[in-house]
């Protein structure tokens, strides 16, 4: 591999694409320094001779900050900026997304991907993990047979949860942490049908979200 910058760049690659394995050089910078370098027909980097290679070494050094400088010149404006208390200081101090992105609802990049929590049971579905967070048996009040109203009565919660438990049971799990989200008349009695299914409870946590004012709302629609 002929090396450039500090930088082992692929010798079975065109020029412009090697040249961008640099930090700092993009299609544009790749292809100037061709030019400049008197690089005709965009060769491969195996197929020039040294001569091409040190003059490419040259213009990058003497026009060009790539590398462990500009990383130094980027982290040293990005500290300038927090120390300023500036607005794209702020977004960086919180490791949000600073230009180029939708920034109002940014929530989800702050909190990062979803997880699933081991052991969670939802309102709507119940679903037992291992503590890895792997579905190992699910249940719910569709798949138990009800429709209509009679999903969300109580008795279905309850059949549910047994189906889901029998599910589970036959993949050895043998004690449980539930999570319990959402109100309704089936929480109780689902926790319930756990233990009488056989499963050892060792923690129950309310996981119900609570508003706290809420995000303001869109903007009325006008007709």
């Amino acid at each position: 591999m002929a090396r450039v910058a500090g930088i082992d760049i692929p010798d079975n690659k065109r020029l412009d694409y090697s040249l961008r394995r640099i930090y700092g050089i993009g299609p544009v910078i790749a292809r100037d320094i061709a030019i400049k370098a008197d690089v005709e027909g965009n060769p491969r980097v195996q197929d020039m001779g040294e001569d091409d290679l040190t003059r490419i070494r040259e213009i990058i050094d003497r026009e060009y900050m790539v590398e462990g400088d500009l990383r130094r010149e980027v982290n040293g404006n990005i500290r300038r900026l927090i120390d300023i208390g500036s607005y794209r200081g702020l977004r960086h101090r919180r490791n949000l997304p600073v230009r180029g992105q939708r920034t109002r609802t940014n929530a989800r990049t702050k909190r990062g991907t979803r997880k699933t929590v081991a052991g969670r049971r939802r309102a709507g579905t119940r679903s037992l993990t291992d503590p890895q967070g792997n579905l190992l048996a699910w249940g719910s009040s569709g798949t138990a047979g009800f429709k209509g109203s009679r999903k969300g009565t109580a008795f279905a919660a309850q059949r549910a949860a047994e189906g889901a438990a029998r599910k589970a049971m036959e993949h050895g799990l043998r004690q449980v942490e539930v999570f319990v989200r959402g109100p309704g008349s089936g929480r109780e009695v689902a926790i319930r049908s756990l233990q009488a299914a056989g499963l050892a409870i060792t923690s129950i946590r309310d996981v119900t979200p609570i508003p706290h004012n809420g995000c303001r709302p869109p903007k009325s629609r006008r007709v």
